[in-house]
């Protein structure tokens, strides 16, 4: 508005702006202000002739604007300090953030690498003590193994040479025997076949169950279809002479009087003779050895009982077991393949074999067997 003034050749109102401009640029500090109004000074004064006025003035403006670009570099200078120092703490804070993202990861693959270790260390024990464990196991198993053989081959041995014994001291008496005494010579000769057939009898155990473990289902089962009834009575009248001589009753029980299925002849006879001859070794004298047969649930079942010695819990597991012989109560006689060929030649015969038993009280032997196999189409027995 003063330079206005000045161009209208109005000063005196010039000036009175100008000093209330200087006035009011002071308060507020403008420097730009002040610089301005002493600029439009210099010009009044310069076209008033007033040359130290004039002078004045444009000092005041040009130290005003050095004290401005002072001001201005001071300014930049402490910015550009303030943003060096920002940065400065920008990158501080940056690498401090990176030192704990490193420290922070390099702990993290520390304790997965102390977590891979220890696992690896635990599975490796683990591993290890697995080892030795089934080590240990196995070196038992061979320990019973061993055992077992030389227990087996043991009694096999008296099994044998006891029975050949008998045959040789009757042979040697059959030798000086007089040829009149017919009567003795049959007896001698009875004595003889009895070993005979003991002999044979345990052959033929050894050799069931050798075939039944090395053959499984491809053994030839000669199947048949017939009264099982009948055929366990005709087993039982058969062997009620051996039961006797030992002062036993053997006796058959049975819910219907004729049960008909399907079963392998040869299989089942050895089964049933298997059990009498196992029930008359441990039975206890004038006690009752009893075979029963029924149906339950659509399917065939056969027990057969003795009062005796009975046989451990212990044994129980394991008198299955081919070789196996049960000590604890039941004297081991036999070569310990008897009830082996039984189990065998029962899941043959898709059936199952169950025992119970008491210490001093009773054995119970349990066979089920479905009453029909395959198509049933089997020769009548």
């Amino acid at each position: 508005m003063a330079r206005i003034y000045h161009l209208t050749d109005r000063d005196d109102n010039a000036f009175e702006y100008l000093q209330e401009a200087m006035s009011t640029a002071k308060d507020i500090k403008s420097v730009e202000h002040q610089i301005a109004v002493n600029n439009v000074y210099y010009e009044i004064y310069k076209n008033k002739g007033n040359d130290r006025l004039a002078l004045r003035s444009f000092v005041a403006a040009e130290e005003l604007e050095d004290s401005m670009f002072s001001m201005k570099r001071i300014s930049d200078i402490q910015n550009i300090r303030v943003n060096s120092e920002r940065q400065r703490q920008i990158d501080r804070i940056e690498q401090t953030e990176r030192r704990f993202y490193e420290e922070k990861m390099n702990k993290r693959v520390a304790w997965t690498v102390t977590a891979i270790v220890l696992s690896s260390s635990l599975a490796f024990i683990v591993w290890l003590l697995f080892a030795l464990r089934t080590r240990k196991k196995r070196n038992e198993m061979l320990q019973d193994i061993d055992a077992m053989r030389d227990k087996f081959f043991t009694n096999i041995t008296h099994e044998f040479r006891t029975p050949l014994t008998v045959i040789q001291s009757v042979a040697e008496e059959l030798k000086s025997a007089s040829p009149g005494d017919i009567e003795n010579v049959h007896h001698q000769a009875s004595i003889i076949e009895f070993h005979e057939r003991e002999l044979l009898q345990m052959i033929n155990q050894l050799l069931d169950t050798a075939r039944f473990r090395h053959s499984g289902d491809n053994v030839f089962r000669p199947w048949a279809h017939g009264d099982i009834v009948m055929f366990v009575r005709m087993i039982v009248d058969a062997y009620s002479p051996l039961a006797s001589s030992h002062g036993l009753n053997l006796k058959h029980h049975t819910s219907q009087e004729h049960i008909y299925m399907d079963f392998v002849p040869d299989y089942m006879r050895k089964v049933i003779v298997n059990l009498i001859s196992n029930s008359v070794k441990f039975a206890h004298p004038d006690t009752d050895i009893v075979l029963n047969t029924s149906i339950e649930d659509n399917k065939f079942k056969m027990t057969i009982e003795d009062k005796g010695v009975g046989i451990s819990e212990k044994d129980m597991s394991h008198v299955f077991d081919p070789f196996y012989q049960a000590g604890h109560g039941r004297r081991t006689i036999g070569t310990g393949v008897g009830l082996a060929a039984v189990k065998m030649a029962i899941e043959q015969m898709g059936g199952t074999v169950g025992l119970e038993s008491v210490i001093n009280e009773s054995t119970t032997f349990t066979i089920i067997m479905p009453l029909v196999h395959g198509k049933g189409d089997y020769e009548p027995l």
